[in-house]
């Protein structure tokens, strides 16, 4: 499937192909390219699959340097090829995410995302990350102006270092059904109480209405968990044990690897000051109901 959009960039000219390489140079190591794996352990569910049975089997990734969600995208894609997870750590991934993301965004940034026909990417970026910071942080960096231009300047001077949220989520499944027909849906889980235990369903993103006009019925679901201060420090995006993910998650032993082991809950807690979900994590661990 592909969009009727435009596919020319800023000066009008052809966009460069999105052209992914086995391995990248990130932090100084060689990372793999999740987007270019086969997912042989895909799952297809429907939006009325059941809720979580248990909130407290999350998935938490270890990464807490303001790329939470990012890890959960890799950890998502790594689930989905190797059926479960072998990355002692996904603080590189996340980051090779981010720099796959941006590209993405900045080389469609005057067009409508095939999941969202109303507004342009460049739109939701402003929404999102102009209109949606606080009075002190638009104050700090400067009102974003109302030309594309102009705005991608904005974005480029924070892309590197802004928090995701559910828009990026829209257009990380936008993404990934352009580039390689993966039909991913997330839903997200507001997460409180004892251990995180309770959860209420905040949002489906793509929103059901945009999948059921591209004649989309099944999906691969993902059900995230949103934990810790809404909007504050200490947010901190999980990945639920369920849907299309369910028991694919288990952290595994790598040969010639140290070995990773699950934790209670109380073990990935959230509550730094370092951005949302703290300082950086010790590597993904399954978390497990006490």
């Amino acid at each position: 499937m592909t969009s009727t959009s435009s596919s020319q960039d800023l000066n009008n000219e052809p966009k460069p192909e999105l052209n992914f390489s086995n391995f990248s140079p990130i932090l100084g190591l060689e990372v793999e390219d999740r987007l270019a794996w086969e997912y042989p352990a895909v799952i297809y569910k429907t939006l009325d699959c059941e809720a979580p049975h248990d909130f407290k089997l999350k998935l938490e990734t270890g990464v807490k340097n303001g790329d939470c969600l990012l890890a959960c995208f890799a950890a998502t894609l790594e689930s989905l090829h190797r059926g479960c997870i072998t990355s002692k750590d996904l603080e590189a991934p996340a980051a090779k995410m981010r720099v796959d993301m941006v590209k993405w965004i900045k080389q469609n940034w005057q067009e409508y995302p095939l999941f969202n026909p109303e507004m342009k990417v460049h739109e939701l970026m402003w929404m999102a990350h102009d209109m949606g910071a606080t009075p002190d942080e638009r104050l700090q960096r400067g009102e974003w102006p109302n030309d594309p231009e102009g705005r991608m300047a904005k974005y480029t001077e924070i892309c590197d270092r802004i928090y995701f949220s559910d828009t990026e989520m829209l257009l990380f499944s936008s993404m990934m059904q352009e580039l390689r027909q993966v039909t991913l849906v997330f839903r997200t889980w507001r997460c409180t109480g004892r251990g995180q235990g309770q959860g209420e369903m905040i949002s489906t993103t793509p929103d059901p209405s945009v999948l059921e006009m591209n004649g989309l019925t099944d999906f691969i679901l993902i059900d995230m968990a949103h934990v810790g201060t809404v909007d504050g420090f200490s947010a901190h995006y999980k990945l639920l044990d369920s849907a299309s993910l369910a028991g694919l998650q288990e952290v595994c032993q790598m040969p010639k690897r140290r070995r990773l082991t699950k934790n209670s809950e109380r073990a990935g807690s959230e509550g730094s000051t370092s951005g949302p979900g703290g300082a950086a994590g010790a590597g993904p661990q399954q978390q497990v109901p006490m």
